[in-house]
């Protein structure tokens, strides 16, 4: 991780940093953040880091242990199983909707859709990481309901960290685009049928992927000050 510049000192810039150093596997799941360590090889205050920290376990980066500290977050294997059957539910459920819901939720699907498409190009993973979670709340928009948006941006909040991961390891990013733009194309052409066998195939796939990441050993990486 770099070190914030004095123009860039705010608990913002902090997270984002924190952010970006999770996404590309500088920190690891389960890795712990020391505020002293941050504070020093960052170069801010430790309230800085200390409010970044809350920031970043708000969106399900981070989780706080008694007697552990703040560590990046580490789901275990039946957690990333409930995230994706949760998931089928309602993602299933909202392309089923495509068929007859109002027009401007496809148009909002469209416009995230080419929202993570430009993102992509950035190669900035903490803009694709949330390019993609707002493609995802898009979808469950077809449903009309902001409760199971809510739900969506929740569960991929909590799978964000190991899809980062994920994708870093798979290093298809371009690949991810052109999938999710199918099934994008799917639904305004309403091929409901096929939105439906893609969305079940690409997440048994993508869980699959997941759970065999989680269980294969990982370099520890440690910060330099």
């Amino acid at each position: 991780m770099s070190v914030i510049t004095d123009s860039q000192t705010s608990v913002g810039k902090v997270v984002t940093t924190l952010k970006r150093a999770i996404f590309t596997g500088e920190l690891q799941p389960g890795e712990q953040l020391r505020e002293v360590l941050l504070t020093e090889h960052l170069s801010v205050s430790r309230n800085s880091v200390r409010e970044a920290l809350r920031v970043l376990s708000a969106n399900g980066l981070t989780s706080h242990m008694p007697n552990k500290g703040v560590r990046v977050r580490k789901l275990s294997i039946s957690e990333v199983e409930e995230i994706f059957k949760t998931r089928l539910i309602i993602e299933r459920q909202a392309v089923l909707n495509a068929n007859f819901c109002e027009a401007s939720l496809l148009q909002q699907l469209a416009a995230a859709m080419n929202d993570y498409a430009k993102m992509a190009k950035t190669n900035d993973p903490v803009t694709v990481a949330e390019a993609h979670n707002q493609f995802h709340a898009a979808l469950v928009g077809i449903t009309g309901s902001k409760h199971l948006m809510e739900l969506e941006h929740s569960l991929m909040q909590e799978l964000q960290v190991v899809i980062a991961s994920v994708d870093s390891d798979r290093n298809d990013l371009t690949n991810e685009i052109k999938k999710h733009q199918a099934l994008t194309n799917m639904l305004l052409e309403k091929r409901i049928d096929e939105a439906v066998e893609w969305i079940e195939n690409d997440l048994a796939l993508t869980k699959d992927f997941v759970i065999q990441h989680l269980c294969a050993p990982k370099q520890k990486f440690k910060i330099h000050t």
